[in-house]
């Protein structure tokens, strides 16, 4: 897996006279290659550090010799401040700086114009996660702002929620298996309290959706990250790590299913799962602090997300123990989910399964029934390893997910005994 950061657009050539003056000063004698400047080689114990060039395509918004900042971990990013690393503009609303960052450890950042107030944001208003970048060799992170919040929110400032939840995003991951996505990492509230503390995860399906809704309202946006610290302070809910895992449009389908339901359809849900359990899943337990065994692994998802989730944590050997299906596609293929649940093993896997009244015929509600029906045939006990929720007039939105996936969570991840 290559969690790089993806390339910037190219903007129109006419733009970059206006840059020439400002770029000539950043660039005359202080050209940088990330590829060919010599590594710092540290004192015994420590990990070599290399350098990175920071590339930042920022929007059109952005005035001419408008100051960026590059605030995120460490000193030398100002220890999120909100100022910390100057970047000096090298082309038309193109900005670089170059820091040294140790070999193997991860790279976390934002980009704002000098303060909290004039941070990057998705480009209708939604809050931006932090950017992620695993360093291994000298290399180049590239990041395109889409909005600075205050701008996005100019008429109406006070209805900006900023993200105050710890989620950092890796752009376009590469992978063997399937299309390269990008992924989500939620951290909870309570991460940075103990670093010697271990925390269960929950894989979750549609990632950008479900975190940061892409066709979503912005004053929703920060709801899922919220929600969570909020229920992990109360004390209602386990601490735990989230990766939101996006699904690119055109590869949601295919990813998500592993038996075809409209003719001439590709699948690829065997390839899905290699990416999260060769890939995805080992790189997350090197580098956050989980307990990385079946029993506090979980899997989320809703409609087809919700769908896939069941056909990973359903098997008895797999790595995940702990699945939630909000509205799943259950009608998918002649209902062979729940055809394949009727004759299978029982798995050790505690099973969140619901579905909304309003959400179309009875291929809907009736299919969620007959699958919680072969589930509990099978030996799963309603109140004891599967929960099963009908939502009164529930429809098949991602708000609609969202609003219960506080449930979802009291029941996977309740708190601790001691």
């Amino acid at each position: 897996m290559n969690p790089s950061m993806h390339r910037p657009r190219r903007r129109q050539r006419s733009l970059r006279a206006l840059w020439l003056a400002v770029a000539l000063g950043s660039l005359v004698g202080s050209s940088v290659s990330a590829q060919t400047e010599e590594a710092h080689v540290p004192p015994d114990g420590a990990s070599e550090l290399v350098p990175v060039v920071i590339t930042i395509e920022a929007p059109a918004s952005t005035e001419m010799y408008t100051k960026l900042w590059i605030t995120g971990d460490g000193e030398q990013l100002g220890s999120w401040n909100g100022r910390g690393l100057l970047a000096s503009p090298v082309g038309p609303y193109t900005y670089q700086a170059t820091i040294e960052w140790p070999i193997g450890e991860i790279l976390s950042f934002s980009v704002t114009r000098g303060s909290w107030d004039e941070v990057e944001c998705r480009w209708k208003g939604q809050a931006m996660p932090k950017h992620a970048f695993h360093v291994t060799r000298a290399d180049t992170a590239n990041v395109v702002v889409e909005q600075w919040c205050d701008v996005a929110f100019a008429d109406e400032p006070s209805t900006f929620e900023p993200l105050s939840s710890d989620i950092r995003v890796y752009s376009a991951v590469q992978s063997q298996y399937v299309w390269s996505r990008d992924v989500l990492v939620y951290l909870p509230p309570t991460y940075h309290d103990d670093t010697h503390a271990r925390f269960p995860v929950l894989y979750l399906n549609d990632g950008w959706s479900m975190f940061a809704g892409v066709d979503g309202d912005a004053s929703v946006q920060p709801l899922l990250g919220a929600m969570l610290d909020d229920l992990i302070r109360r004390g209602e809910v386990e601490p735990l790590i989230v990766v939101g895992v996006a699904a690119p449009p055109n590869a949601r389908m295919m990813d998500y299913t592993w038996v075809q339901h409209f003719e001439g359809t590709r699948t690829n849900a065997d390839g899905y799962h290699r990416f999260l359990a060769e890939e995805l899943k080992p790189f997350i337990d090197q580098h956050y602090r989980t307990l990385p065994d079946r029993e506090h692994t979980g899997i989320a998802g809703a409609s087809l997300g919700g769908l896939v989730s069941l056909h990973f944590g359903l098997q008895p050997d797999g790595e995940f123990g702990r699945v939630a299906a909000m509205s799943p596609s259950v009608w998918w293929a002649d209902e062979t989910m729940t055809q394949w649940t009727r004759t299978a093993e029982k798995s050790n896997t505690k099973v969140w399964l619901d579905m909304g009244t309003n959400e179309g015929n009875d291929r809907a509600i009736g299919g969620a029934r007959r699958l919680r029906d072969a589930l509990q045939e099978r030996g799963w006990e309603v109140g004891e390893d599967l929960s099963y929720l009908e939502v009164e007039g529930g429809v098949h939105t991602r708000d609609a997910f969202l609003a219960r996936f506080d449930e979802v969570a009291r029941f996977l991840y309740p708190p601790s005994p001691n």
